[in-house]
């Protein structure tokens, strides 16, 4: 997981928060391990900050340095990945907001490269036992 995360402001993350709720139940189905993820993303990005905007029109001006953007999207996509399956509904919204980033097709598949190993790695930490 990214450390960066703690980095983010508050309303960075607010945004980031929404989208991860969005990415999680956009295949209608969270399975135990992306509930365990997504609790543990919901309990660092969560703030006071209230969203008054379409969360989709602030992405362009929150998220404008490598880091923030590569924060954003490799934990969206480990949300997505985190139960072994990318559903389209899922990749849909992380597209969307790729687009409005203007990452390329090439970049958007090296963070989905990392954050594969990440889910990986994550899929082992919560099922591992003594």
């Amino acid at each position: 997981m990214n450390l960066e995360i703690n980095l983010l402001s508050d309303k960075q993350k607010a945004i980031m928060a929404y989208f991860v709720g969005k990415v999680a139940n956009a295949d209608g189905n969270i399975n135990q391990n992306e509930g365990k993820y997504f609790l543990l993303i919901h309990n660092l990005l969560k703030n006071d900050y209230k969203l008054t905007e379409d969360p989709y029109d602030l992405i362009k001006a929150e998220f404008t340095n490598d880091h923030h953007v590569f924060n954003l999207l490799s934990i969206l996509l480990t949300t997505a990945l985190v139960d072994n399956n990318i559903h389209a509904s899922e990749l849909a919204i992380i597209k969307r907001i790729a687009d409005i980033l203007e990452i390329s097709d090439e970049k958007l598949t090296q963070i989905t490269l990392w954050s594969q190993r990440e889910a990986i790695q994550l899929n082992e930490y919560f099922n591992f036992k003594l």
